[in-house]
């Protein structure tokens, strides 16, 4: 934008306009930049008085006359700076146009208003510098900083009204920008204002030089003085700039900081989902073109471009093995390469790692994307922070914050992948909430907020009420087997490498692939992959004859599993079966290091203590090579390829669940009861244990061994016949073993007949087994245990092995962290000490991070179902925890296992309900409570007698709203 002619504009001060204005323009919203230029005073005053007019009509009148102060300021500015009209339109059409979206909301308008005057009372009056400003153009630099500044306020008030409601953030973002921000845009002001005083004194000072020059023909004098004056405008200009710095590194560190504790109040899983999309992203890169289809399919394409789209949720169908999730990466990178103005957030679910398969996890991960993305909403993100509970454990809060980003200034592509692998208690809510967040979104803007599902179950979409908007699609069959085409294209010149095809056998390949595969990728590339694995030409001819080659996903299986068994020898494939089992039984995704320790460890001498002999146990091979195909390694967890890889192997037997479980149930109990956990270990020993990896199973064998034991016992004993009877004599024995180690800890200390009883009843199958005394007596303390209150279901049960792990802990977190011990107990050492977080193994970088989320545990009422893990930190108040057994167990009742909490934990709602157990932090409520369920109204209102009310403070409303206001 070009100055008016005839002005004296210094370079730096033009360039310094230029920039303003253009990064003004680069951030308002299209077309509005357009109504600015369109807007004189005149219009501003006509709105102002229009505004009034209406203010007055609701006897509601606001003190407009402080905005007087900064149009006579900015316009004695504008006179004697000779802006241009463009440049004087980017002050007038901002302010009218606040003042119009404002003019509802009297509380607004009185902090915009009082925001002007502060400006208006700190813009320089332009009376005194107009020579200084005509005859020294160089003063010019000043004045475009004011300009400069005027902008930078403009467009920061306009981030305020972004967004369709405004209103829900307005006052918590005007409070954080008024109490940080706008200071330091005054501090400049008040800076341009010492400037150009000390520029006035240098420039008279100039001025009586220069008179005296003409007397005395000083010239050096007039020279000095000049320098003087230039001097005076560099300084400003230096110190402009470290204000500035200054401020802005300030306003950095600070965001930073609440940035920081948002996530530690959110902890999200989005680590693990970026992780999990760059493994997703990497297989993609292998075969590029079988994924580009997914992004033209005409509902797909739609959905991203159309404006606006035919639907804004669009649900995608495919059969299990199609590789949805592998197309989820493809559409997630493609919106965010191709549709810049719009963001891109996105969720994995899996179903072998439930602990992250629920809303609130979904909620987390999202909200921690979305202020990636929009971070303007950090100060109603961060008021809500405090606002809340030590952690975000509540759905509806988290819903409340995803809401405001989707209203906020920001349109949205939200992709959520395998949403059919979520319990049906977690997917309602989800979709209920989804559907009414696009709903309104739709209502005033449609396609602004786009969400995609993925997943294989038609039925949820068709059955849920909730996604009647929604547009179901099925993949196409017909791409999915062009894809399959090109993937086997690449598969084919691997096998021409390795077992020189010929062309048409090659050909004959890929056509039968393609007519096998039904559609699922993943069939082909279990088929692909079980061929290239073959050790000979002719073993995989065989294999691609019609009548050897698998029919379906489930004989694809079988293959791998045929080809494992011959090729890896039986040392081998006992191990394989090993891991499988494990991976199909445990009660939490295993880590690698986890599997590592497992098979290290030597429980088969039953007259020798327990060891960990690494070096000739632990895997030497990739666990790839080991367990072929049917795994994979996602970070540092091991998990099946695919839901149904677990599904078949468990399904056909190859894994015999029952004998799995006693085996691991025994190896827990023996690895417990070794002398690496006994008390009075000497710290030297420990150490010297720590650093052989002796501890690296202790995390899930200290939180899992009851659970595993749980399972034997409802499985009853019918491991015995077909060669099993040995498993449960190695249980007998550990269990003797343990029960002679912590028999002093393992009595029931509170009913203990009626929980050995109940014991025993559980246990009954085993009465005629020689360890049922001993496995009633561990049962009795572990299911008591389970039962007990929250706070005590979190430590250990037996004081020794809680003494153990502390100390363990304790010694590993002081060692010099090494290679090898990242190796042997992973990457993150400091770990919560309670067991049913998911931090308890997952653990942290620092000390402080894990200090800061331990904080978090300490609230008094818990989820009474057992094996709840949505939320493992409880909540603050008995609502909140009804409100989630209603959302997460409505088909189990609460009822028969609530536990009255200790006066001690709940010092602050200490007055329960006789009837319900519902408690009150004040005897008032508790006591009104009660009368309303008998209906009692001892509080009758002497003016309306048939007026009766529970509680005194609804009387006094009564009075107040009806009484009151007819007396006035």
């Amino acid at each position: 934008m070009d100055f008016c002619e005839g002005t004296a504009y210094s370079a730096v001060a033009k360039q310094v306009l230029d920039s303003s204005i253009a990064e003004f323009i680069s951030e308002l919203q299209p077309g509005l930049f357009e109504k600015f230029q369109q807007t004189k005073l005149d219009e501003l005053k006509h709105k102002i008085l229009e505004i009034q007019t209406s203010q007055e009509r609701r006897k509601s009148m606001t003190d407009f006359s402080r905005i007087l102060y900064f149009i006579e300021a900015f316009n004695s500015f504008v006179e004697t700076f000779r802006l241009t009209s463009e440049q004087i339109a980017c002050i007038w059409g901002p302010m009218k146009y606040v003042l119009h979206v404002v003019k509802d909301d009297n509380k607004a308008i009185d902090e915009i208003l009082q925001s002007y005057r502060c400006l208006g009372t700190r813009i320089p009056k332009m009376g005194l510098y107009k020579d200084l400003v005509t005859e020294t153009p160089s003063v010019s630099v000043c004045l475009s900083c004011v300009y400069q500044d005027l902008l930078g306020f403009q467009k920061s008030v306009l981030k305020l009204f972004a967004g369709n409601d405004w209103k829900q953030t307005f006052h918590t973002n005007w409070k954080d920008y008024n109490e940080h921000s706008f200071p330091d845009i005054l501090k400049s002001f008040d800076h341009h204002q010492k400037a150009l005083e000390e520029l006035q004194q240098a420039y008279r000072n100039q001025k009586l030089n220069d008179m005296s020059r003409r007397v005395n023909n000083h010239l050096q004098t007039y020279q000095d003085d000049r320098q003087d004056l230039e001097e005076h405008i560099r300084r400003y200009e230096e110190d402009r700039k470290e204000l500035l710095r200054n401020a802005k590194e300030q306003e950095k560190h600070r965001k930073e900081q609440q940035v920081e504790k948002f996530m530690e109040w959110v902890r999200a899983p989005s680590s693990m989902q970026d992780r999990s999309h760059g493994n997703f992203t990497g297989t993609r890169a292998e075969f590029p073109g079988t994924t580009d289809w997914i992004v033209r399919d005409d509902n797909v394409e739609n959905w991203i471009n159309g404006e606006p789209p035919e639907t804004s949720i669009l649900c995608l169908n495919g059969k299990k093995g199609a590789g949805k999730t592998i197309l989820a990466s493809q559409i997630i990178d493609h919106c965010r390469e191709h549709r810049p103005d719009f963001k891109t957030s996105f969720f994995y679910c899996r179903e072998d790692d439930p602990h992250q398969n629920n809303c609130l996890s979904i909620y987390k991960s999202l909200l921690i994307q979305m202020l990636v993305h929009h971070p303007d909403l950090l100060p109603s993100c961060h008021e809500r922070r405090l606002r809340g509970n030590d952690m975000l454990n509540d759905e509806v809060v988290a819903q409340a914050l995803i809401r405001l980003f989707c209203n906020a200034d920001m349109n949205q592509f939200i992709i959520i992948d395998g949403v059919d692998e979520m319990e049906t208690a977690q997917r309602k809510p989800l979709l209920k909430f989804v559907a009414g967040l696009v709903d309104k979104c739709d209502s005033y803007k449609p396609g602004k907020v786009r969400v995609m599902f993925l997943g294989h179950d038609l039925a949820i979409y068709e059955q849920s009420k909730f996604m009647e908007s929604a547009m179901v699609v099925q993949l196409n069959p017909k791409f999915i087997r062009e894809a399959i085409a090109i993937f086997l294209a690449e598969k084919a010149k691997e096998l021409k490498g390795k077992f020189d095809l010929t062309e048409q056998e090659l050909q004959d390949a890929q056509q039968l692939t393609i007519a096998k595969s039904d559609g699922m990728f993943l069939f082909a590339s279990l088929a692909m992959g079980n061929i290239l694995r073959q050790p000979t030409t002719g073993f995989a001819k065989q294999e691609l004859r019609a009548d050897f080659f698998p029919r379906d996903l489930r004989e694809a299986y079988d293959k791998i599993i045929i080809r494992l068994q011959r090729d890896l020898g039986e040392n081998q494939w006992t191990m394989a079966k090993k891991i499988f089992g494990w991976l199909a039984c445990a009660k939490r995704p295993l880590n690698w290091h986890e599997i590592q320790a497992a098979l290290s460890l030597v429980t088969d001498d039953f007259d020798k203590p327990v060891t960990m002999d690494y070096h000739d146990n632990q895997l030497r091979d990739d666990i790839r090579e080991i367990c072929g195909s049917l795994v994979q390694k996602l970070n540092n967890r091991i998990m099946f390829i695919h839901s149904t890889a677990k599904l078949h192997i468990v399904e056909t037997e190859q894994l015999d669940i029952r004998s799995i479980e006693c085996g691991l149930t025994t190896t827990c109990l023996r690895y417990l009861s070794s002398s690496w956990f006994q008390k009075d270990l000497v710290e030297t020993q420990r150490e010297l244990f720590i650093r052989e990896g002796h501890y690296s199973f202790q995390d899930y064998a200290l939180a899992k061994w009851g659970h595993h034991l749980d399972a034997v016992i409802k499985a009853g004993p019918n491991l015995l016949g077909d060669g099993k009877a040995h498993l449960l004599q190695a249980l007998s024995q550990a269990l003797s073993h343990f029960v002679s180690i912590y028999h002093s800890e393992l009595p029931v200390p509170s009913d203990p007949e009626e929980r050995i009883a109940r014991a025993r009843d559980e246990c009954r199958d085993f009465a005629n087994y020689e360890f049922y005394e001993k496995l009633v007596t561990v049962w009795a303390h572990f299911s008591h245990h389970q039962t007990a209150h929250p706070k005590d279901r979190n430590k250990l049960s037996l004081p020794s092995l809680a003494a153990s792990l502390e100390q363990t802990r304790k010694k590993l977190e002081s060692l010099e962290t090494q290679q090898r011990l990242r190796e042997l107990y992973g990457d993150f050492l400091f770990k919560c000490n309670r067991l049913t977080c998911d931090y308890f193994y997952e653990g942290f970088e620092t000390e402080d991070r894990r200090e800061s989320h331990t904080k978090r545990h300490d609230r008094p009422y818990h989820c009474p179902i057992s094996g709840c893990s949505v939320v493992s930190f409880g909540f603050s108040t008995n609502k909140d925890r009804e409100k989630h057994i209603r959302m997460y167990h409505p088909d189990e009742t609460a009822a028969p296992t609530f536990i009255q909490l200790p006066r001690e934990l709940v010092e602050d709602a200490k007055f329960p309900c006789p009837d319900c157990r519902k408690t009150f932090t004040r005897k008032a409520n508790r006591d009104a409570h009660v009368r309303s369920k008998y209906g009692e109204r001892p509080y009758v209102c002497d003016i309306c007698p048939n007026k009766a009310f529970t509680r005194s403070n609804d009387l006094r409303r009564h009075i107040r709203d009806l009484h009151s206001r007819r007396t006035a």
